[in-house]
């Protein structure tokens, strides 16, 4: 008899949890199909809210960004003309490979990059107050490049 009692409770657990599980599932698809409905349409008429004065991207996360003239939209970001240099292609780490960002060390903001807008130019040169620059070639893509 106590173990029928010891069934019968579980058995009333998995009813509830099931129960609840649908209902969770149900309250989110309503949610979702509210959030979906009240999305604003793509409007008929642009209407000119402002001009752009300069594109930025951040060549190597946590370090200065550098002006460009004209870009590219790609699924990563944006990207120079030039094809080479990406917002965040970069980024530094440490002897663990783990990533150094400018929260840890905030000076990294300092660390100024630049670059040429040239197409056949993959340098890239970095610089900070009161050191010398260093000039990069930024590597070709093909799955064997190293960490400099």
């Amino acid at each position: 008899m106590h173990r029928t009692n010891k069934n019968n409770f579980f058995q009333i657990v998995l009813i509830v949890l099931g129960i609840s599980s649908f209902a969770a599932m149900l309250a989110s698809y309503c949610l979702w199909k509210k959030a979906k409905i009240t999305l604003s349409p793509r409007p008929e008429k642009w209407v000119k809210v402002g001009n752009v004065s300069n594109l930025i991207i951040y060549p190597i996360k946590s370090c200065h960004g550098g002006i460009i003239e004209t870009g590219v939209v790609t699924q990563l970001g944006l990207k120079a003309l030039n094809g080479k240099i990406l917002d965040r292609l970069f980024m530094v780490v440490d002897e663990a490979v783990k990533q150094v960002t400018m929260l840890k060390f905030p000076k990294m903001s300092l660390i100024r990059v630049e670059f040429s807008q040239e197409l056949d130019d993959t340098r890239i040169t970095l610089s900070a107050p009161e050191m010398q620059s260093i000039t990069l070639k930024i590597p070709e893509p093909n799955g064997k490049n190293k960490r400099i």
